[in-house]
Order: structure tokens, then sequence, then C-alpha cells
């Protein structure tokens, strides 16, 4: 029930058009705050000097030709991708493909991507092309699960960057459950990369 559980909620959080992967990851993202206030307009302009508007995007009731890239306003989640960030604006990315601007106040805050990352659950766009291994390089070993499900659930230790690869250290369970159980023997440690270039190779599941 809670697989089922937690697959419906994603879809929710996912199915908003957004490409698989943005076309640029930028510095991390810029989340709104107070997103289950019903009423809120986040504005968003077309300059940095913040003078034209594109939209007041409403987080609810609206028919909407604007989205963040991750966005579940009734779980506090309404987060832009970051391009660039300075004391009076974020540069944005809308629909995960065009530029925007918002103003730089208390009602926004940023992160990075590897603060997004610290444990959080994660699951790998492609398994195949993305293995588990015993230690943050290719040629290290390989981790082969007990049994190979189509459930992907890692939990994230630590983020590190290697030579210019984005590894992150994961806790993943041997027999392929979907919850991570770290005081039995049925977790174990492994490496996987997060991103290569500005392409993610992660889904970061915000509402595990």
């Amino acid at each position: 029930m809670r697989v089922l559980t937690t697959i419906l909620i994603l879809a929710t959080l996912s199915s908003h058009g957004q490409e698989k992967n943005p076309i640029k990851l930028g510095l991390g993202i810029v989340a709104i705050n107070d997103t289950y206030d019903e009423s809120k307009i986040v504005t968003i302009y077309k300059d940095k000097d913040l003078k034209t508007k594109i939209e007041d995007f409403r987080l609810y009731g609206q028919l909407k030709s604007i989205w963040p890239h991750y966005f579940k306003p009734d779980y506090g989640i309404c987060y832009f991708i970051c391009l660039e960030k300075t004391k009076d604006y974020f540069k944005i990315l809308i629909n995960d493909k065009e530029v925007g601007f918002l103003k730089n106040d208390k009602d926004k805050y940023f992160k990075t991507w590897e603060s997004l990352l610290i444990n959080a659950i994660v699951e790998r766009l492609d398994i195949k092309s993305n293995p588990l291994k015993s230690k943050p390089s290719d040629n290290a070993e390989t981790i082969t699960l007990q049994n190979q499900t189509t459930i992907d659930r890692l939990q994230v230790i630590d983020v590190i960057e290697i030579n210019g690869e984005h590894w992150i250290n994961v806790w993943y369970s041997k027999s392929g459950q979907d919850l991570i159980d770290k005081t039995t023997t049925d977790s174990g440690e492994g490496w996987i990369k997060w991103k290569a270039g500005d392409k993610l190779l992660v889904n970061i599941l915000l509402l595990c």
C-alpha cells in the first residue's frame, strides 16, 4: 500500500509536462515559502530589472502555462531551477526550458543541488548506464542486488565530486525492498552518479 501511495503522489508531482531533463541544471533550486496559502501569487518577470511581468503565477486554482521543475504546493513544494542568484533577483527556468526572473526576497530561498540531495531518496533514470558501484569510480566493482526489481530506492548519505564526476554515496536494500532499514543486514552502501554535465541521472523523490 505504501508503494502504491508513493507512486500516486509522485505521479501528481511530476505530471505537469516537464521535460525529463531541463535544458540546464544551474546552481540549484529557488523554493517558494508558505505554499499552503491558497491565495499565494508569485510574480515572474522577463527581465532582471523586474519591470516586465511574464505572469502572476497562482499556486492554486488557475489553468497554468508556467510550471516549476518540482510542484506540489499542498506538500510545501514549489521549486524552480536557479541559473543565477544575486541580492536582487533569481534567474530561473520556467517549464524547464524558458528563462524568467524572480525577486530575491523573504518569500523565497535558495538551495544547492547538493543540499537538496543530502538525506534524500533517489531513483536512477537508467540503472544499466548508472550501476551501483562499491567506490566512486567507473572502474570499481559493480554491486548486484539479490533481487533485481523495478523499484530503485536509494538514500543519499553524501555528495562528492571527483575529477569532474559527480557521485552520491547511498544506502540501498540488498533484497530490493522499497524501505531501506539501515539497522539490518539487508542494507548496504554504494555509489552512483547523480549528474553528468547538465543532465540529471536521478529522480529526487521529494515526497518519500
